[in-house]
């Protein structure tokens, strides 16, 4: 029984190391193996499987044209990251932030960088099993500061096995201070209004799983809009009696005061095999609210402000992201693949970079684990009283959608996103992206405006665990003259 062990280990062992590679090499001779054992970090075993025609075809001008294309791109970084992981700064960096007898708090700081005064730098509080010896509950607390002095304070408390049950619950609570907030809203698509942003927020939820997949969520909350301190001249903005119809500052809310309490039923379905570096799987997510407002009222103007509108709007959103392995192997790197890699980086000069574009070099350079990432959003809003609801309400694309390639924000009461992104390991921990996405906005999913599409594309890396993600740079293009660099600790794809 021992020698079987053994031999089935060492078959182990000459398949890790033989399929060790970096994005631009790779052995073809075992390809068609099939060995199928759990993955760690640590472990030298890995997945390898057969792939269907189909997507072998879906795979080929991701292999053989934008694959090799980007190694070369992404060839300058081969320094930095070579130092990386020689001296394991990001497993060193992880250990340096992680702090208690059982590692259950982790304090580290943030960043993002974006045009303006949105560049922010802060701090992140995580505490695991907080009031819980189990670790059933979490407490996240996050602090930014922004470079013009505003900053931004977010808290929130979740905790599962709510009474024994399978009843998971949070709180949350959100106070900013933003004195340039600037909207493009319908009707006036080429202004930008600017106002100030003192508002604070409460929030509160309850979920359950149906099953090992579906899980539902109830939540509630109050917020109080304080946008009645405002920075700009308020005469010099447009105003225009025609498009009352359309929008209104006065009547969207804009330089007031209100409150509202959104209500909301969240459905979700999840089968990713992991949340930040999944090789197969879905997600979707079907968000249903209501949003009771108060009138609204400045008592730096002309106090009370009454209109004949109900404020009150509904929000309907759905986001659907899904998985696909186009490789024959598992995605994760293992530590032994790591170390190879990095051999082979070392040899490694611009020369044999660029032979890689040549055809006769195009099956050396198939990696066989590349992962094709889909995501579709959308958002709608509609007005209990057309022109009543206040602006905050209106559905928002930008680079978070994603479209990575804008640094401004478009509103509407409708929004559509659709992203497709292709991601290759480059060393262990470190990933390779391309992307290409769409935005759409206007005023109904049944009536698309077409002439509101908007594109971007562009390329970078992320760097993730399995289960916690830590940074990406990317840079994003529209058309031939927009750029933008983004520099962030948020994952590409939010739920």
């Amino acid at each position: 029984m021992w020698q079987k062990d053994l031999s089935r280990l060492l078959i182990r062992v000459s398949i890790g190391i033989g399929l060790c590679v970096f994005p631009t090499h790779a052995f073809a001779s075992v390809a068609d193996s099939t060995v199928k054992d759990s993955v760690s970090s640590d472990s030298l075993e890995v997945i390898v499987s057969n792939r269907t025609r189909a997507i072998a075809v879906l795979a080929w001008p991701f292999e053989n044209v934008l694959q090799p294309t980007f190694n070369a791109i992404l060839y300058p970084i081969k320094p930095p990251l070579l130092y990386v992981m020689r001296n394991q700064v990001i497993d060193r960096g992880v250990a340096l932030i992680t702090l208690g007898d059982h590692n259950q708090v982790m304090l580290y700081p943030t960043f993002n960088l974006k045009p303006g005064t949105s560049s922010s730098l802060g701090v992140t509080y995580r505490h695991r099993g907080l009031l819980s010896e189990t670790g059933k509950d979490n407490w996240v607390n996050i602090y930014s500061k922004f470079i013009n002095g505003d900053w931004d304070v977010r808290s929130k408390y979740s905790r599962s096995n709510l009474f024994g049950t399978t009843l998971k619950s949070w709180a949350a609570v959100r106070v900013r201070q933003d004195r340039d907030a600037m909207v493009s809203v319908t009707g006036f698509q080429n202004h930008l209004f600017q106002y100030a942003d003192s508002s604070w927020d409460l929030r509160g939820g309850i979920s359950n799983p149906l099953n090992t997949h579906w899980n539902w969520e109830f939540s509630a909350g109050v917020e109080h809009k304080l946008f009645s301190e405002p920075e700009v001249d308020v005469a010099m903005l447009p105003r225009s009696q025609d498009s009352l119809d359309v929008f209104d500052y006065r009547l969207r809310g804009m330089y007031q005061e209100f409150w509202q309490y959104p209500l909301a039923i969240q459905f979700n379905y999840n089968t990713k095999d992991s949340d930040h570096a999944p090789t197969e799987g879905s997600l979707a997510a079907f968000y249903l609210g209501y949003v009771p407002v108060s009138n609204y009222w400045n008592p730096l103007d002309d106090g009370l402000y009454n209109n004949t509108l109900s404020h009150n709007y509904y929000v309907m959103s759905a986001v659907y992201q899904t998985y696909f392995l186009i490789g024959k192997r598992q995605y994760t790197l293992t530590r032994a693949e790591s170390k190879a890699n990095q051999k082979y980086l070392q040899g490694m000069s611009l020369e044999k970079t660029l032979q890689l574009l040549g055809p006769e070099q195009l099956r050396e350079t198939l990696l066989e684990r590349k992962i094709l990432a889909i995501q579709f959003r959308m958002r709608q809003m509609w007005d209990a009283d057309p022109g009543g609801a206040p602006f905050v309400g209106l559905s928002e694309l930008n680079s978070n959608a994603p479209l990575r390639g804008y640094n401004r924000s478009y509103f509407d009461f409708n929004v559509y996103s659709l992203s497709c992104e292709y991601r290759w390991p480059l060393v262990d921990l470190v990933d390779g992206v391309v992307f290409n996405e769409y935005g759409l906005f206007g005023k109904s999913w049944s009536n698309p405006e077409w002439s509101n599409l908007r594109n971007s594309w562009g390329f970078g890396i992320r760097v993730r665990k399995p289960n916690l993600f830590l940074t990406r740079l990317q840079i994003g293009f529209h058309g031939l003259q927009g750029v933008n660099l983004i520099l962030t600790i948020n994952p590409e794809f939010q739920s």
